[in-house]
């Protein structure tokens, strides 16, 4: 018997002229019919390693900058007092205060990942059917946070501070070259400390790429029937 093959409204169905392919057929139905659950569970891991990534990198970020700030700090106390040269110590008076400021700034500053993570483990073990996409917009606001960190506008404050300090040295001490090498100075270093951020959320925003649903929108559902006969056996799929 010939292999038929109908199109109708909302489904295909395929004929086969054999009752050896049953097997392959029953098999082919459950895989299509799982994928869902397994490409959910997959995204799932997917998400949860992403807030993972990214709260181990803004510890090392953390820690790395504030032992940084504070090096400094501990660096610009002691030139203060036992500087060489009167200029010196003058410098590293105006230093101590960018350096306290920094630091300040860091540890006031709270990272998006710890609560992000709860949240998602939380909607993770609810089951309610819309938790996967709750968990998306987790994601995405957890993104849109990182990226507001890294954007230009994030080193106006650095920008002020080393303006002041630049000016502190060069017009109150009247040592213009040395005003404007510590402002640059410190503008560079302010901008290698925001373009180091983690980014581990955008990562897996746009890795979800089309994959993603749109708001409001219904999940794909497949369906199968199978017809099982001495001389053939028949799939329908429904979607």
């Amino acid at each position: 018997m010939p292999t038929v093959i109908a199109l109708l409204q909302k489904y295909s169905a395929i004929s086969v002229p054999t009752g050896l392919l049953a097997a392959a057929l029953l098999a082919l139905a459950a895989a299509l019919t799982a994928q869902p659950a397994v490409a959910a569970e997959a995204r799932w891991q997917a998400l949860d390693d992403a807030l993972t990534q990214g709260q181990r990198h803004d510890r090392i970020w953390r820690f790395g900058w504030g032992g940084f700030h504070g090096a400094n700090l501990g660096r610009n106390i002691y030139l203060a007092s036992e500087g060489s040269d009167r200029d010196t110590r003058f410098d590293a008076r105006v230093d101590s205060v960018k350096s306290l400021l920094a630091l300040g700034t860091l540890l006031l500053e709270s990272p998006p990942y710890p609560e992000a993570r709860h949240r998602l483990q939380d909607l993770r073990a609810s089951g309610h059917p819309d938790a996967l996409h709750r968990a998306e917009q987790l994601i995405a606001e957890t993104a849109r946070i990182e990226a507001q960190r890294r954007r230009p506008g994030a080193l106006k404050g650095a920008l002020a501070v080393n303006i002041a300090a630049g000016a502190t040295i060069a017009i109150g001490d009247d040592r213009t070259g040395d005003g404007l090498r510590n402002a640059a100075l410190g503008m560079a270093v302010s901008a290698i400390q925001v373009w180091t951020r983690p980014t581990s959320a955008q990562g897996a925003t746009a890795r979800a790429g089309a994959t993603t649903r749109i708001p409001g929108g219904d999940p794909p559902r497949l369906h199968y029937r199978m017809v099982i006969a001495p001389s053939q056996a028949a799939l329908a799929l429904y979607w």
